[in-house]
């Protein structure tokens, strides 16, 4: 009795011990030819884990992982890992969990690698706590990420050179979580599209040179800030951000060529919203719309070229700042209205005209410099 109470524990310990890995296991490597690699895990107890390795010719990955979410051994419940090199690269990558993640892992983990060629990679993860990693290196890259659940939720996507587009979309509904997404594009013809929705949430886009675009928009669900960055360097450069939100906070940089900036936020608390738009050398122009209960701050920072500056606050304690340096057909227009507003516009250089308009309450303060060419400026409290 006591050999089989022992025996009984032996195996007890033995289906632990198994169990402290994944349950599912898959792993394909495929070289040349027509390639193509189709993985479904489904409803492990213990967790998925699939990597996928694909080198040269017609590349095409399709995981499917769905799990009860129960995390392996402090790690995530859905893994999956695509590396492909060369030629027709296409990746589909489906992860579902239930259960929240802990405090060091997401439940869905997906790891995409692509190395030129025509490379794609689409990624959908749905459960609390999610984290993606899409790498792509050369010529016809396209990357969309889709994230919803109640955990932390993290995508980043790293592209290089050539026809670069990455969409990114995330919600979260939970309490304390956060959204964080990064996109940094290089060369070529980007574009970049990040929507999140969430109790709070963090975002940054870096592009390179050519024909950039970039747009985010935010929604906090929740009393979280809101961060969002964009960096741009040389071209067709885009960028609008949308927040809305108890606060906010937006920067946006811009160097070189057709510069347009337009920032959109919305605060439903007395939170601060704050905007920075810097631009040099283009097109200029960047318009700023701030409304909300708590205090505003909008600095506009223009040199060289075109430049153009509209900036509209509505709410309690407003400051707003226009500098446009270095010369050419400088415009600037504000409209702050509310209580506590403070305007300062900056000119230099040819074709200045400034309108400042300051209604709604006391308290209105307006600065206004203006040097070389053709001035006009009209302050009206």
């Amino acid at each position: 009795m006591m050999r089989s109470g022992l025996v009984a524990l032996a195996i007890i310990a033995g289906i632990g011990a198994a169990h402290a890995q994944s349950g599912n296991v898959s792993t394909v490597s495929q070289e040349n030819a027509n390639n193509v690699a189709d993985v479904d895990q489904d409803f492990s107890l213990w967790g998925s884990r699939s990597e996928i390795s694909q080198t040269g010719a017609s590349n095409l990955v399709t995981v499917l992982q769905i799990d009860d979410g129960s995390a392996v051994d402090g790690g995530a419940a859905n893994v999956s890992v695509v590396n492909q090199s060369g030629d027709g690269a296409v990746a589909t990558v489906a992860q579902s969990s239930v259960e929240a993640g802990n405090d060091v892992a997401a439940v869905n983990v997906s790891r995409v690698t692509q190395l030129g060629a025509d490379s794609r990679a689409t990624v959908a993860q749905v459960g609390a706590g999610a984290d993606s990693l899409i790498l792509q290196a050369g010529v016809s890259q396209t990357a969309w990420v889709g994230q919803s659940g109640g955990g932390q939720t993290v995508s980043t996507v790293d592209q290089d050179g050539d026809a670069n587009m990455a969409t990114v979309l995330q919600a979260d509904a939970g309490a304390g979580a956060v959204l964080v997404s990064g996109v940094v594009q290089r060369g070529e013809a980007h574009i970049a599209d990040i929507t999140q929705l969430g109790e709070a949430a963090q975002s940054t886009v870096e592009q390179g040179g050519q024909t950039n675009f970039a747009t985010i928009s935010q929604d906090s669900l929740g009393a979280d800030m809101l961060e969002s960055r964009v960096t741009q360097s040389g071209l067709d450069l885009v960028a609008m951000v949308d927040q809305s939100g108890a606060a906010a906070t937006s920067t946006i940089e811009q160097t070189g060529d057709v510069n347009v900036a337009s920032v959109m936020q919305t605060g439903d608390g007395a939170g601060l919203l704050s905007s920075l738009v810097v631009q040099t050398d283009g097109g200029n122009a960047a318009t700023v719309d701030q409304r909300g209960a708590g205090p505003a701050t909008s600095v506009i920072d223009q040199s060289g070229q075109r430049m153009t500056a509209d900036v509209s606050q509505d709410g309690e304690d407003l400051f707003s700042t226009i500098i446009q340096s270095e010369g050419s057909d400088n415009i600037a227009d504000v409209v702050q209205a509310g209580l506590g507003k403070s305007s300062t516009v900056t000119q230099t250089g040819f074709d200045q005209m400034a309108t400042v308009t300051q209604t709604s309450g006391t308290m209105s303060a307006s600065t206004i410099t203006q040097s070389g060419a053709g001035n006009t400026a009209t302050v009206v409290q």
